[in-house]
């Protein structure tokens, strides 16, 4: 929903909810709820405004006055971090799927876009691309992988992959954080807001990427959610995590995820423009420059329907770095939906092809990853 006026809603970290405590009213002014425990807002008397958080040592609150809708949200930035610029190539077109299962399918489709004159800026490698979740080792399908980067590269073609903060227990990475006790208890996922496990972590799963030529990475399920089967609902509200009580900082994950990851690159690379795409956001998280995108919604009118609202919301909250699935990604898919799907992507801030393609749907050209050839739309 866009207004939220008479509207009950969880301010929990989930797959499709961010939770990020800022209102702004059409009355020119915007009230920050500054904490990170889950909160219920509380409008159905609509002379009644109520906000409740599970935890917290004090209220801490703050009024922004704008009375412009831009100065809202300026005076949001001051307070928590301006929105630095993405690469050049980051505002262009992601082709994505679940999922390409190697490297030789990818510069394929790289090529066919090619051959049809169709511009392209990025690949994206989704999940199982591992041999064990955690661990930056290719399952058998992947061979030569530097070498496959830079043919990509050399097409002007970037690539992304997909890298969780779920780890497997088999995973040597998981083995090391256990063994230095800097997971999140009985949840298989890494403790982002320790500040020596976010080090390991880029250290063994997205630094050893990088290294291999990779330019980008999709930081999936950032809320966190449980390791399997993968349910995400507010999860840290019930473990203890190195920042202190999780009823406390439930929602502080992405920001911490994401820091911690944009913060250990740049150290690397200084001066770089670095791309993050996540699952999940929180306050002042615009000033890492992680795209969020809508999680994995369906594939259906009435998905896309709660789209265009979804977007301005988070635009709104600080971030102009905001995209969703153009395939839908959750079934059922409906058939013309790829083309308004594709013109409502030209209004956010990155155009991302991505869904379970459709065995249903026959394909003669270049497609995206929702099965609906791109030649049959104007748009493109």
């Amino acid at each position: 929903m866009f207004n939220y006026r008479g509207a009950m809603v969880e301010l929990g970290q989930n797959n499709t909810d961010a939770a990020i405590p800022l209102l702004i009213s059409s009355k020119g002014y915007g009230l920050m709820w500054n904490t990170a425990a889950l909160t219920i807002f509380d409008n159905r008397f609509p002379l009644d405004l109520k906000l409740t958080s599970i935890a917290g040592r004090s209220i801490d609150c703050y009024f922004l006055y704008g009375p412009a809708i831009d100065g809202i949200v300026r005076g949001y930035r001051t307070m928590t971090g301006h929105a630095p610029l993405l690469p050049k190539w980051a505002y262009g077109f992601f082709q994505s799927k679940d999922r390409y299962v190697s490297l030789d399918e990818i510069r394929e489709i790289a090529k066919r876009y090619h051959q049809e004159h169709i511009p392209l800026d990025a690949m994206v490698q989704d999940w199982f691309w591992w041999k064990t979740e955690g661990d930056p080792i290719f399952n058998p399908n992947y061979h030569d992988v530097a070498q496959n980067l830079e043919a990509l590269h050399k097409e002007n073609v970037h690539a992304m992959i997909s890298v969780w903060g779920l780890l497997d227990p088999q995973s040597d990475t998981y083995k090391l954080l256990d063994d230095k006790q800097e997971l999140v208890s009985e949840a298989h996922v890494y403790d982002a807001t320790n500040p020596e496990a976010r080090k390991l972590y880029w250290q063994h799963l997205p630094g050893k990427l990088l290294a291999q030529g990779w330019d980008a990475f999709w930081l999936d399920s950032a809320e966190p959610e449980e390791y399997w089967p993968h349910m995400g609902d507010a999860i840290l509200r019930s473990r203890q995590i190195a920042i202190g009580n999780g009823a406390e900082f439930t929602n502080v994950f992405p920001l911490a995820h994401t820091f911690g990851v944009q913060d250990h690159w740049k150290a690397q690379e200084p001066g770089k423009r670095v791309f993050l795409l996540a699952r999940s956001a929180f306050l002042g998280q615009q000033r890492v420059g992680a795209t969020v995108w809508s999680g994995d919604v369906y594939g259906i009118y009435w998905g896309l329907s709660r789209q265009v609202p979804a977007g301005l919301n988070f635009a709104l909250s600080g971030s102009p770095y905001w995209t969703t699935d153009i395939g839908g990604y959750r079934p059922p898919h409906d058939d013309p939906l790829p083309i308004p799907r594709s013109r409502n992507s030209m209004h956010v801030g990155l155009s991302s092809a991505h869904s379970v393609p459709s065995s249903a749907l026959t394909v003669t050209g270049p497609t995206t990853s929702c099965g609906a050839s791109i030649k049959s739309s104007p748009f493109w």
